[in-house]
């Protein structure tokens, strides 16, 4: 009976969840259309990382090169651009959000067919904390599942191994990989990065013993050149962005969550 009761709490909490996750991802979406800065704050982390890739875009200056380029939009930048008039309801769409899957304090999420989102909680609330828009239904073709998959595979298993070229060749440049770190007020919840050049040095390490190891890969959704996956290391979980960058896919955005268990002596 206790065990029954447990269960259907943990089920009520977990429907409870995913309605904030999603009233978070609407605050987002529907801030914009109405013009309104205040709600679009609400949804996001300060630190927001909003990427697209633009495909064959041509150089703007001498010093960037040839080929695709990854874009990024700062949260005070998006709340600067709602705030213009509203946008007629005729003139509205995607308000369907999809959680993809959730783990603890981090959740994967898909806006109409637009938008991928990973959401955060930071100091008891769901926040925004990376984005990968831009997802171009007009173009045909379909996504490589083997190629998104070996891509994830060399990020993990090249972290297990102490392979920091596997690693490399898996990620953008401008990776955003986040984790939120839970801390005490006044200061309050943290979200520390790190950025490619530091991934790829913390994985110059001796290899760690195949025992130790998990590398389970889902692809939990994709659409033409863009990817959510999620994999599954032994001590905790990753969220994916992936895109299709210079013909190969790579990773552009991370959010990661430690296991419970891991921090049991």
């Amino acid at each position: 009976m206790a065990q029954s009761l447990a269960t259907a709490v943990q089920a009520q909490s977990d429907v409870d969840e995913a309605a904030i996750i999603r009233s978070t991802v609407l605050d987002y979406m529907e801030g914009w259309y109405e013009g309104d800065p205040v709600r679009k704050e609400r949804s996001l982390h300060p630190n927001l990382a909003k990427r697209i890739v633009r495909y064959g875009d041509p150089p703007s200056a001498l010093w960037r090169p040839a080929g695709d380029r990854l874009d990024e939009m700062s949260a005070l930048r998006l709340m600067q651009l709602a705030r213009h008039d509203p946008i007629p309801l005729s003139e509205r769409w995607g308000r369907d959000v999809k959680i993809l899957d959730r783990f603890g304090n981090a959740a994967s999420t898909r806006l109409w067919v637009t938008e991928y989102q990973h959401l955060a909680r930071w100091n008891g609330r769901w926040v925004i904390v990376n984005v990968l828009w831009g997802m171009r239904p007009e173009e045909q073709g379909g996504a490589d599942d083997a190629a998104i998959v070996s891509a994830a595979l060399d990020y993990i298993e090249g972290w297990y191994e102490g392979d920091a070229a596997r690693v490399e060749r898996s990620i953008h440049p401008e990776l955003a990989k986040r984790i939120v770190r839970p801390g005490e007020p006044p200061a309050g919840d943290r979200l520390d990065e790190m950025n490619a050049v530091r991934l790829v040095y913390a994985t110059r390490h001796a290899p760690i013993p195949a025992h130790q190891r998990r590398t389970d890969v889902t692809i939990l959704d994709r659409f033409e050149h863009a990817a959510s996956v999620r994999v599954d290391a032994k001590d905790w979980v990753e969220y994916l962005h992936m895109a299709r960058w210079n013909g190969q896919w790579t990773i552009v955005n991370v959010l990661w969550e430690p296991r419970p268990e891991a921090h049991t002596p």
